[in-house]
């Protein structure tokens, strides 16, 4: 086979929260046949191999959005429900979080986010204690 390795199998569902080329290239090669890959992130450039999405028949979600849903007959904030797993335990977000900044240090906030690849950055998050 020519080009990078694609695992048959794999999840059934990706959200992708970055967006870029590369996760778009592993999320499709990692999603077994028939799967759902979600790209709620947007990044700079998003070329990337299409062989996985017509070899494995994936369908591949866009959002660009947040609002109002209902969940258990209540219509809810996206963010409340988002808080609400956080809460309850439910979404552990220590892993995604690389670096955290005081409000003072700002700039040096927007120079990593503006080049998350070179300072292998995730997430950021300014702290307020």
């Amino acid at each position: 086979m020519i080009g990078k390795d694609i695992l048959m199998g794999g999840f059934s569902k990706i959200f992708d929260v970055v967006g870029n080329a590369e996760t778009l290239n592993t999320s499709m090669r990692v999603l077994r046949t028939g799967g759902v890959l979600s790209v709620v992130g947007i990044g700079t450039e998003a070329m990337t191999d299409l062989t996985p999405l017509w070899l494995k028949l994936q369908t591949i979600k866009g959002v660009f959005c947040y609002g109002y849903t209902d969940v258990a007959g209540e219509r809810k904030h996206i963010f409340e429900i988002a808080i609400g797993f956080v809460r309850q335990k439910k979404v552990h977000l220590d892993s995604m979080v690389t670096h955290t900044f005081s409000i003072e240090d700002y700039k040096e906030m927007i120079e990593i986010n503006l080049n998350k690849q070179k300072h292998k950055a995730l997430k950021t998050v300014v702290s307020f204690s």
